[in-house]
């Protein structure tokens, strides 16, 4: 490997020409340009993503000065996805893979092609309020900020109140909803706990110890744990369950050189598009010099049609 030029990412607000920037400064980075490997799953890490598009689609990705500017073209189409920083808490990965092991997950209801669970998924531009969801196994780790829905965490409530009544209760699906222990807010105390005369959840599995949580898109890495408890609550399709069911839940955190600390790239032997393989993906499983876009199974990026992705950063 070699050492390359690299700049780091900071949130902009939208230019006054209408195109997008991402601010940098500059530091430093090692990354195999063939095949490519694996970076750190942080900020540099995604600096180095963006670096390599700017490599790759000189004229869609472009360092200027502080920024990096998007403008997609037909002749370098790139998916720019919105990124508002506050909702990128990731899942922990010890939740991901208790999840992964207890259901078969078909669809992630809040996520975005680098933090979801399953080969299906609703992005912020999506908006999973309007969707349709039928017969499916949803996972949901809703944003707590989203201004479009309610401030605080008072806008879980919408998005687990339409998963809960219309997808679950009327279109037959399976949610499993990771939500933190505020039993203050109305929609814990119906959708969750069941009072008021609503119908609650099935199951409540009752984390230990408190989660530590990633957002790739902070500069500092969270060192504390969140300050509530969590759980991983369930609703089945059909009748209500006789009695709610409360399961201990006890979780431990993966060792530092673990796969699920990095982002794994991957290069397409036929197209030479740049992947970044799903999460949830051992890599080991996906060998470095023999890859094709259609082994990646991120229903959005696994054809060589599917243009690579940057991001904009929303403050």
């Amino acid at each position: 490997m070699s050492a390359r030029s690299k700049r780091k990412i900071k949130p902009s607000s939208p230019s006054g020409d209408g195109k997008q920037r991402v601010r940098l400064t500059s530091c430093t980075t090692l990354l195999e340009r063939n095949t490519l490997g694996s970076v750190p799953r942080s900020y540099d890490g995604l600096n180095s993503l963006a670096l390599l598009l700017s490599e790759r689609h000189p004229s869609a990705v472009m360092p200027k000065q502080q920024h990096f500017v998007v403008a997609p073209s037909p002749t370098s189409p790139i998916d720019v996805h919105d990124v508002h920083v506050p909702d990128q808490w990731e899942t922990p990965w010890e939740v991901v893979e208790f999840v992964r092991t207890r259901w078969a997950i078909q669809f992630d209801a809040c996520a975005s092609p680098f933090n979801t669970l399953a080969p299906r998924y609703a992005t912020a531009a999506d908006d999973i309020l309007t969707l349709e969801l039928r017969e499916l196994v949803v996972f949901v780790n809703p944003p707590y900020h989203m201004d479009l829905h309610a401030p605080g965490c008072a806008a879980i409530g919408p998005i687990l109140c339409k998963l809960v009544d219309y997808d679950v209760r009327e279109r037959g699906c399976t949610l499993v909803a990771l939500l933190p222990v505020l039993s203050h807010h109305a929609w814990f105390q119906t959708r969750v706990l069941g009072m008021g005369g609503d119908r609650g959840c099935d199951q409540i599995h009752w984390i230990s110890p408190l989660l530590r949580w990633n957002n790739i898109f902070h500069r500092t890495p969270q060192t504390s744990p969140y300050i509530y408890p969590f759980i991983l609550a369930v609703w089945y399709p059909g009748a209500p369950r006789a009695a709610l069911v409360n399961h201990p839940l006890k979780l431990i955190a993966p060792a530092r050189d673990h796969h699920s600390r990095s982002f794994h790239l991957r290069r397409c032997k036929l197209c030479q598009r740049v992947r970044v393989l799903p999460r949830y993906i051992d890599p080991g499983s996906v060998p470095l010099d023999e890859f094709s876009c259609s082994q990646s199974p991120d229903m959005r990026y696994n054809t060589c049609e599917s243009p690579e992705y940057m991001f904009h950063l929303k403050k």
